[in-house]
């Protein structure tokens, strides 16, 4: 059973809710297949827009948000990522 947004936002933690103690994203929750052979250009590059998009500055320093992969996803078409914002890691399948 997957966490929904909305039950995620209603978890309270003593500080804050639990979508914001989730420190990764991967391209699954975007709908990705991860199987070799279904096209997952969109669903990684959601990931990897929405991590850039949660990254943080502590002290003036980017702390980048991590996007985890676990499947082979084909790419069909170039993917942009910020770097300085983004960690993108793979946990191996085989």
């Amino acid at each position: 059973m997957a966490l929904t947004r909305l039950a995620s936002e209603l978890v309270r933690l003593q500080q804050g809710v639990l979508s914001q103690a989730i420190t990764y994203v991967t391209p699954e929750m975007f709908d990705a297949v991860g199987d070799g052979i279904a096209d997952d250009t969109a669903s990684v590059q959601a990931a990897l827009d929405a991590a850039a998009g949660k990254a943080g500055i502590v002290g003036g320093i980017t702390r980048p948000f991590a996007v985890i992969g676990s499947g082979t996803y084909r790419i069909t078409s170039q993917l942009t990522m910020d770097g300085a914002k983004v960690r993108f890691s793979s946990f191996g399948t085989a």
